[in-house]
């Protein structure tokens, strides 16, 4: 048995979505981000790794093939004096089908977007984010389409 991981959202939820779209949209910068700063919309994060593990994460189950993992990034934290603030250094990028290795403390991020068909209502899958010593944490994805008129 492995040790508990906590994963923010719970669930994710990208609500109505347009047929044929493709999310979630990119975001432009808000006045108050730092640039370059990583933008976490659309995923999940772990804030803080309870321990060193290799990680991966798996969609399983339900419309999976309408989901789509397109990072799994690791960060390690850093204090900066002027101004005083906490930066994100990047310290490994993958796409998620393979494992990454992971410190305690470090945080992780799993990107995902949807492919939204022409047609249907309600979408979903299970992205399973493993690390060799978590235990397996499950998180629902979904979608919907308007209902047609």
């Amino acid at each position: 048995m492995g040790v508990p991981v906590i994963v923010t959202p719970r669930s994710l939820d990208f609500g109505v979505v347009a047929p044929n779209s493709i999310g979630p949209a990119a975001v432009v910068q808000r006045e108050f981000e730092v640039p370059g700063a990583p933008n976490f919309d659309g995923g999940l994060i772990v804030e803080n790794a309870p321990t060193d593990a290799d990680v991966s994460a798996l969609l399983f189950g339900g419309t999976k093939n309408l989901f789509e993992i397109t990072t799994l990034n690791v960060y390690e934290r850093r204090a900066v004096p002027e101004p005083p603030a906490t930066v994100l250094d990047l310290v490994v990028s993958s796409d998620g089908s393979s494992p990454v290795s992971v410190k305690a403390g470090q945080l992780v991020y799993v990107g995902v977007v949807y492919h939204a068909p022409d047609q249907g209502f309600d979408f979903g899958t299970v992205l399973y984010l493993r690390g060799s010593s978590w235990n397996v944490t499950p998180v629902r994805l979904s979608f919907q389409l308007p209902p047609l008129v």
